[in-house]
């Protein structure tokens, strides 16, 4: 056995052969691709678990041969640069037996990520449906093409630079000959099969390479084959502690190198050093590289190597679990932002007594964040596990539908009775809520009263009244955050002047903050302190009655056998950024959630998690929980495991939308905005909170693995994006309701306008 550590970042145990690695005749294995299900764990030992099994998920690779990058467009290599069609006009499909990205338009743009500033060149292999000629333009300059039909009916486009490129993120444009329709495709102007990026005069005429051509699977482990010349780079957020387990096979000698910001490359692994490092050992002490991302790079020189199952392990503490809960309670404080709430923002002024008694006895997740900045989106994801571009519900008349499998409808089938008392009137029967429920309350659509303190009466007293011989599901949605603010005034006294006198009155004009919004109120900062401790007083307020349920659970002798989530469906923006309200950003202000989870099984009391986590998560987290199978299809991914301590199969990060012009994702502490035509803004949430300094000219590194990873999620959500064998897609098909006067004097009564 030959053994090498690299400690305490990265400790990594090599040992067996190359023929362990390969099939009988020394060939990769047929490579087979994890989902988004946990990976075992074959690394593990007492007090460590994986962080992220590198194999097992090749989309996230890159590949290059020498000093040319190698893009793929089909198959698993689609998402990094079509971004799943988000504002670039492509989706994957099949062409002469080949996976492409097809333009459906004219005009198809991909991204084209650059680590190194000089001039390049530019292969791309194409098909043009219709007579006609192709175009390049790079950042909107137009390039020289050369053209060259080849017999296969695909045409390879050769140009050049005009100057040198700078490092970061660019734009391909690629114009294609006129459209036509193309049986199994639709309409479509062209098939773009794979794109090479490298100086000029080092692509040669060789076809890119798929990172799929160097894995291999033996056992259910999943590895790299490596080959001279070949270079794998696995980009990651290093966690804190963490090293890297693997076992290397082959005659070749292997080079690992962690690449930082500003191309700094930090040696982790050279075998050509001198030595059998593999029978010596030898320890590197590189703390410097937690909280970083890094490009790791693989490269093999004097012959082939197999890195099996290579992964990242981290110190894990595992907690001790009892029993699977019996009953659900989803909670969700409507237009309620993170940063009010003291287990997140030690600063702030609101006071929330009975919240932090729950959360002394729950996990708190820092970083909670909702997949939309209204509340339809929102609560559709939050029920269905899909992204909003999934399920479809996202404009104001629009339905979720039928054919989305709603958690409520999932846990009845299972036996459970279901309850819901909800108090905003987009989260209606008429949207396509009401399916599922053994008890169903809209309190705006049945022109009940909305205050939190007659929601409390009701739920306890469906407490009392439900079937006790059944498991219960239990949905209460609130609304006192949410305009019009109209706290009691001894709540109002706590952070304001509860005898104000000025333009902010909810009482005579329920869109007073549309009003404001669009500029036909303007307040003096007086008005705007009163309008933000109305905000705040009606926070308060609500704590009250929010305490009276989960108490009310207690004292019933259900806390014991209860899961329990409360988080919000979005926040609430107070000038951040301009404006006030929500429904019109994708900042911190209106997507940062309140995120907390008590499972009775699990002692983690008081335990904080700073790996995002989103709303999409809870339908396969509460299915995961009590045991039951999650729909094919979804989305999210269950927290359960992080709860427990447990391995992952990859780090964790949210993504978020709004419409169609805007995605964002979160990865740590970083944050990418991204809009259609190649515009990226990046935020360090910890050095900026208030995302007032776009940092992704200083970080291209970070930009690019943030567009990567975004591309990829994409890919796999986007109507119409590629999905991998192990997640099949099911589409749904928009529809809408029609929105009557009642309804529409109901909505705007919330504050919507019609």
């Amino acid at each position: 056995m030959r053994v090498l550590s690299i400690a305490p970042l990265f400790a990594v145990a090599f040992a067996a052969s190359l023929s362990a690695a390969c099939t009988g005749d020394g060939s990769p294995a047929e490579p087979v691709f994890a989902s988004r299900a946990e990976a075992d764990t074959p690394h593990e030992a007492r007090g460590s678990r994986t962080f992220y099994a590198l194999a097992a998920h090749p989309e996230h690779v890159e590949l290059r041969r020498g000093k040319v990058a190698e893009w793929p467009l089909g198959g698993i290599d689609s998402g990094k640069l079509g971004l799943g069609g988000f504002g670039t006009d492509v989706t994957p499909g099949v062409v002469d037996g080949r996976s492409v990205l097809v333009a459906t338009k004219r005009a198809a743009r991909l991204r084209l990520p650059i680590d190194e500033a000089g001039p390049i060149e530019i292969a791309l292999l194409v098909k043009g449906f219709a007579r006609g000629t192709f175009g390049l333009s790079l950042d909107d300059e137009k390039l020289e093409v050369e053209a060259t039909r080849r017999d296969d009916g695909f045409t390879l486009l050769r140009a050049r630079s005009k100057g040198n490129v700078s490092v970061g993120e660019h734009e391909l444009l690629v114009t294609t000959p006129p459209t036509a329709v193309v049986p199994r495709v639709g309409s479509a102007g062209a098939a773009l099969a794979w794109l090479r990026v490298g100086p000029p005069g080092q692509l040669g005429d060789a076809e890119a390479r798929s990172v799929g051509e160097h894995l291999f699977a033996e056992g259910g482990q999943m590895g790299f084959k490596l080959e001279p010349g070949v270079t794998l780079r696995v980009p990651f957020l290093v966690p804190d502690q963490a090293w890297i387990a693997a076992t290397l096979g082959g005659e070749g000698k292997l080079k690992i190198t962690a690449v930082r910001e500003g191309n700094e490359r930090k040696t982790l692994l050279d075998e050509r050093s001198g030595g059998d490092a593999r029978a010596a050992g030898r320890t590197f002490a590189l703390k410097d590289l937690a909280g970083q991302v890094v490009y790791l790079e693989f490269e093999a020189f004097g012959g082939r190597v197999s890195i099996k199952d290579p992964r990242v392990m981290v110190p894990a503490s595992t907690a001790r679990e009892a029993k699977k809960p019996k009953n659900v309670v989803v909670y969700l404080i409507d237009t309620l932002r993170a940063d009010k709430l003291s287990p997140i923002n030690p600063k702030t002024r609101v006071k929330t007594p009975g919240l932090e008694r729950f959360v002394a006895g729950a996990s708190t997740f820092l970083a909670g964040h909702t997949q939309e900045n209204w509340t339809k989106p929102s609560v559709a994801t939050l029920f269905s596990g899909l992204m909003p571009w999934e399920h479809t519900a996202t404009g104001g008349s629009s339905v979720v539908p039928p054919s989305v499998p709603m958690l409520s409808e999932i846990l009845k089938r299972e036996g459970f009775t279901t309850a819901s008392f909800i108090a905003n009137g987009y989260v209606s029967d008429r949207f396509g809520f009401g399916r599922g429920w053994d008890f169903y309350r809209n309190y705006i659509r049945e022109n009940r009263r909305t205050k939190s303190e007659f929601v409390a009466a009701d739920v306890l007293s469906w407490l009392d009244s439900r079937p006790k011989n059944k498991p219960f599901f239990l949905y209460v949605h609130t609304i006192d955050p949410h305009v019009p603010y109209r706290p009691p005034a001894d709540f109002l006294a706590m952070y304001g002047d509860p005898n104000y006198r000025g333009k902010v009155d909810f009482r005579t004009n329920a869109l007073f903050l549309e009003h404001v919004k669009i500029g036909k109120i303007k307040l003096d900062p007086r008005d705007k302190a009163h309008l933000e401790a109305l905000y705040d007083g009606e926070i308060s307020y609500h704590d009250v009655h929010f305490n009276a349920i989960l108490d009310g659970l207690r004292r019933r002798g259900l806390d014991e056998d209860t899961l329990v989530i409360v988080t919000a469906d979005h926040g609430e923006e107070f000038w951040d950024h301009g404006s006030v309200g929500h429904g019109h950003n994708v900042y911190e202000e209106l997507l940062h959630i309140p995120f907390f989870v008590k499972h009775p099984g699990i002692e983690r009391a008081g335990m904080q998690f700073r790996d995002p986590v989103g709303l999409v998560d809870i339908l396969p987290t509460v299915l995961d929980a009590l045991d039951k199978p999650i729909p094919e299809g979804t989305s999210g991914r269950s927290i359960l495991p992080l709860l427990k301590g447990e391995s992952t199969s990859e780090p964790r990060f949210t993504v978020s939308g709004f419409m169609d012009n805007w995605r964002t994702i979160v990865v740590g502490d970083r944050k990418l905005i991204v809009r259609p035509r190649n515009r990226q803004y990046l935020h360090l949430l910890a050095d900026d909170p208030g995302e007032q300094k776009d940092v992704s000219a200083a970080h291209p590194l970070t930009t690019r693995y943030l567009m990567s990873l975004l591309g990829v999620e994409l890919a796999r959500t986007q109507p119409g994006g590629q999905a991998p064998a192990a997640r099949p897609r099911r589409s749904h098909r928009a529809a809408d309701a029609t929105i009557d006067d009642d309804l529409a004097d109901q909505l705007r009564a919330l504050g919507y306008v019609h």
